[in-house]
């Protein structure tokens, strides 16, 4: 299900359907480690488990280079500074997800309904939008914006997918955006590029980074 909330225009339809047996062989990221620990790479990178992995994806782009970080996923391919990647998609999807702190889904809904038709628990109780309702997702009491991709990379020979996630109002909305344009498409999964924008709040002076797609392609 779309965010409707966050969506400019209708319903959109998915771009893709996942295969449950496909294996996890990495992730798109733009850092590593963890607040407060976390720190930016400035461009994009794939981690993964798998050395042979990194290999194959440095091998894809020779302009790129292989660093290690500690970490439950250490291999980075980390990609030339303002470089979109060009990735295959295979599913997107995009919704509201409320979870627990071992991050087990306890509901999830479009922003208006629930996945059970009934009306979105959070529009209850919080205006979507207001300060309160981005407070309530902050303490965990409300849904959050996800967005989610699985994709592959041309010339990255190895069975399997990666995978791209967001979990904010400001990086997920590209996602929709990238959803809602996949509807139109006929082919099953299809292709765009990937890069970054930087922002920054005057109000609190924090930047962060939200990805940037190109609009999708048939495969």
């Amino acid at each position: 299900m779309a965010i409707k909330i966050l969506n400019q225009g209708g319903d959109s339809g998915g771009g893709g359907q996942q295969n449950a047996s496909d294996d996890i062989i990495g992730q798109l990221t733009t850092g590593h480690g963890m607040v407060p620990d976390y720190t930016d790479l400035g461009t994009y990178a794939i981690r993964t488990d798998d050395p042979e992995v990194a290999d194959a994806v440095a091998a894809a782009f020779p302009d790129s280079h292989q660093d290690e970080f500690d970490g439950n996923r250490p291999f980075y391919v980390i990609m030339p500074d303002g470089a979109p990647l060009g990735i295959e998609v295979d599913f997107i999807k995009t919704e509201m997800a409320l979870r627990s702190r071992q991050g087990k889904k306890l509901r999830q809904c479009d922003g208006e309904v629930m996945t059970d038709e009934a009306d979105c628990a959070c529009a209850q109780n919080y205006e979507h939008g207001t300060a309160e309702f981005r407070e309530a997702a902050k303490d965990g009491l409300a849904c959050k914006p996800e967005g989610l991709i699985f994709f592959t990379i041309p010339g990255v020979d190895i069975p399997g997918k990666f995978i791209f996630s967001k979990s904010s109002e400001s990086t997920v909305r590209p996602f929709v955006e990238l959803e809602e344009l996949a509807s139109d498409l006929e082919a099953s999964t299809f292709s765009t590029n990937v890069s970054i924008r930087n922002i920054e709040s005057k109000k609190t002076g924090y930047s962060w980074n939200v990805p940037v797609f190109s609009a999708p392609e048939e495969v």
